[in-house]
């Protein structure tokens, strides 16, 4: 198959196009393992999601010399749904591109977030995209835990803290934050998930701080989730006196 590699300066990032894909990597792909990758975006995943999983489904797979992956479509919500569910016009970076850059800039601020393997585009001026992730062994989400295991929150909403706090000191805002997006690891880490649409912003400490608390908890009320995991701060004292005083 004809195929032609690009090197790109965004984040370190291999591009390859190949017929009307883009695939986009940190790392060198072996031209072999091309047309099998793009096969694999085109099998459907699994429907069964619940409010709390997102929009879009997701497909976990084994891929030789990688291991076990987790590969997300990028589908639409709203009226436009209807129209062009999984098809998005072409006005900057791909949405699969831009989640895979922020990941990569998460990872390397110390925050605890799947490892981003792979991103697909398919097509151009109007496209598809899919991206590719290492899959986490979990033991559920804090959504499911809380429901579960409430025994164990306390300790994992703590772990919880911590990597929010790491977020809003580097100013990244992850607009659909809830506990349906932090896996508990059976590393005993905590991970956060679904950065689709991720930004750094130059909003003060303590608006972040408080975006975060309120989308939290509006997801807590809203699914009737266990009330001990509301949030009053993703703050520490000390942090938030020290975060006051930013102009």
């Amino acid at each position: 198959m004809f195929w032609i590699k690009h090197y790109m300066n965004f984040s370190n990032i291999i591009e390859i196009k190949y017929i009307d894909w883009v695939i986009g990597s940190n790392t060198p792909i072996a031209p072999e393992q091309i047309e099998s990758l793009t096969g694999l975006m085109e099998v459907g995943a699994s429907n069964h999601v619940t409010p709390l999983d997102g929009r879009s489904p997701v497909l976990k797979k084994e891929i030789k010399g990688i291991g076990t992956v987790v590969i997300k479509q990028y589908l639409r919500g709203g009226m436009m749904q209807w129209l062009l569910k999984d098809r998005y016009f072409k006005t900057g970076p791909c949405r699969a591109r831009a989640e895979f850059e922020i990941l990569l800039k998460a990872a390397g601020y110390g925050i605890n977030v799947p490892e981003p393997i792979l991103y697909f585009q398919k097509g151009h001026l109007i496209y598809k995209c899919w991206l590719i992730t290492k899959k986490i062994p979990n033991n559920g989400s804090i959504a499911q835990i809380s429901l579960t295991a409430p025994d164990s929150i306390k300790t994992l909403m703590n772990k919880v803290t911590l990597q929010v706090q790491k977020m809003i000191t580097k100013g990244i805002y992850h607009v659909d934050f809830h506990p349906g997006n932090v896996l508990a690891g059976r590393d005993g880490k905590i991970y956060l998930l679904d950065f689709d649409k991720a930004f750094i912003t130059k909003m003060k400490k303590t608006t972040l701080a408080r975006k975060y608390v309120n989308r939290w908890n509006r997801a807590v009320l809203k699914h009737k989730l266990p009330k001990i995991i509301l949030k009053t701060s993703f703050f520490r004292s000390d942090d938030l006196i020290n975060a006051s005083t930013e102009p």
